[in-house]
């Protein structure tokens, strides 16, 4: 068997040309309907959810809620007969794809929406970046865009007035903590961390960073870490702004 690294566009577009035979042969989803049928909005709680799909991969909160998300892998799979870009002869040629299912709940733990995408499996191991429904990826690593509202209301700079706001922006890759707890990878010039914290000292840092930060509550802090990922810095909040203005949001823990 042949696994596909490029489009199935191709195959396709040798039906349309030359006459070959393609069939599509059963591949494997891991979040069937089949599957995912139970989650009904507005009654399935996630107790439920837990004990039919397993332990989530990740579990976010949201405002008056949180996202529970799932990850796995899935394929699809096609027989090609007399197709002369591939030979000419016969074999059975397959796409593998990362899935994503994710599944959003309000703050009494009821479901209340579920979606599932999905990517190449090279794709997602071998690049970084974020797609157009909000699922950001680096080399293996899945990280998930904050919902609209969150993300617009970040970017106004909108701060609690019993706590701080720590924006963490970088001009390169880098896995990023507050106060030793993991926020996930930030892509350079693609996404932004935030950190709503108790006023006081605290430390932000990276594999090879420690930067200590004092913030007073209802106030917005900008840190950006340079090009080369061994230094961070605390950097205006217009030119904090700046920073964001391009970038997405990522959901931390």
């Amino acid at each position: 068997m042949i696994a596909l690294r490029t489009s199935v566009a191709l195959p396709l577009m040798a039906v349309l040309t030359t006459g070959c035979l393609v069939v599509p042969l059963q591949g494997q989803k891991p979040f069937k309907k089949k599957v995912t049928s139970f989650l009904t909005g507005g009654s399935t709680q996630k107790e439920e959810v837990i004990e039919r799909l397993g332990r989530p991969s990740f579990v976010f909160p949201l405002d008056g809620g949180s996202m529970l998300a799932y990850c796995g892998h899935g394929s699809s799979r096609w027989f090609l007969a007399g197709c002369y870009p591939y030979g000419g002869g016969s074999d059975t040629f397959s796409l593998q794809y990362w899935y994503v299912l994710r599944i959003y709940l309000d703050s009494d733990g009821t479901v209340t929406g579920k979606d599932v995408s999905r990517m190449k499996l090279s794709k997602f191991r071998d690049t970084a970046g974020c797609t157009n429904l909000g699922i950001c990826w680096d080399t293996g690593r899945t990280m998930f865009q904050a919902p609209r509202g969150m993300h617009l209301r970040a970017k106004d700079l909108t701060v609690p007035s019993n706590l701080c706001a720590v924006y963490l922006c970088s001009n390169t890759k880098v896995d990023l903590a507050m106060d030793g707890d993991s926020l996930g990878t930030v892509l350079n010039n693609e996404t932004f961390a935030l950190k709503y914290v108790e006023p006081g000292g605290h430390r932000a840092s990276s594999p090879v960073i420690e930067f200590e930060l004092e913030c007073e509550a209802g106030q917005p802090y900008f840190l950006l870490v340079s090009e080369a990922g061994s230094e961070m810095e605390l950097i205006d909040e217009d030119v904090g702004r700046g920073k964001i203005a391009d970038r997405r949001l990522i959901l931390t823990k």
